[in-house]
């Protein structure tokens, strides 16, 4: 099995999760908390890949310190442990507000989508937030911050960004959420380092 084989195994596991009503709700309720959305993300596509691709046959584990000191959010492997030089599928999430804070989160969106590139076959999992009525964030379409977010990975010089997987979630919590949040899910497939790059 190749690397780019388990990117395509995992994308078809987010498929299927990201279109469950149960899970989208939990997707709106956890927005809300900042610092620990990305980690519930994390655990949340990491147990859909382990009940399809049990262990110890396939293993997924969140924030591995990989080699030559790469990090990132979630590893997925052939084998009961990521292992150098094995199949591996590398996983970065980011979640971007339609906020004040937009333009610093979109360049940590790239720093990170180059870090990907230099681990092997990777996804990079964005999350785009914006209000549904008026509030703290901006009342506009997410899709607007998945545009400047892939604008930051062309001015970067990164020029082969390809989204792979796209899900608007659209369930409601029926007043329970004062943002009343839209939400768009993108997964963009990174290749290694070179691939597209400005030489």
């Amino acid at each position: 099995m190749k690397d780019a084989q388990l990117r395509e195994k995992f994308l078809r596991c987010l498929e299927r999760t990201a279109r469950k009503k149960d899970f989208q709700r939990r997707l709106l309720f956890f927005a809300d908390s900042m610092n620990s959305f990305e980690g519930w993300l994390n655990w949340e596509v990491a147990w859909a890949f382990a009940e399809k691709y049990r262990w110890p046959e396939y293993s997924a584990a969140r924030e591995s310190r990989l080699d030559g000191g790469g990090l990132s959010d979630l590893v997925l492997a052939v084998g009961r442990e990521y292992q150098p030089g094995k199949p591996a599928c590398h996983v970065e999430t980011k979640l971007l507000w339609a906020n004040a804070n937009r333009p610093k989160m979109l360049r940590y969106a790239v720093d990170d989508y180059r870090r990907l590139q230099g681990l092997s076959e990777g996804l990079m999992l964005v999350v785009a937030v914006s209000a549904g009525k008026r509030s703290p964030l901006r009342v506009e379409a997410p899709e607007r911050t998945l545009k400047l977010y892939e604008a930051a990975l062309a001015k970067a010089g990164i020029l082969n960004s390809q989204a792979v997987f796209d899900c608007p979630i659209s369930a409601q919590l029926k007043d329970e959420w004062y943002l009343s949040p839209r939400i768009h899910i993108r997964a963009y497939r990174v290749d290694p380092m070179g691939s597209g790059m400005r030489q």
